[in-house]
């Protein structure tokens, strides 16, 4: 338990570098593509049911598909 406890301070002792900054700037840059690509396809689906190229149902399964296709991504390529 000590061991941990020795862990911690340490951790916290270390000063914030420029890699501490990048990682979540990189992650928030990447939140707000994927975002994005999903606010996108909202306001296209709804323009494509009201022009009549889509209907209800066929928009359903795109986004339903769409959320598998993030969940597969999110897994990864096995090693």
């Amino acid at each position: 338990m000590q061991a941990d406890t020795r862990i911690g301070a340490r951790l916290d002792s270390v000063p914030l570098s420029r890699y501490h900054w990048k990682l979540p700037a990189l992650i928030a840059v990447g939140m707000y593509f994927d975002s994005f690509d999903i606010y996108i396809a909202d306001i296209v689906l709804a323009a494509m049911i009201k022009s009549g190229e889509s209907t209800l149902q066929l928009n359903a399964t795109f986004v339903s598909v769409t959320f598998i296709g993030m969940m597969v991504g999110a897994r990864g390529c096995p090693a």
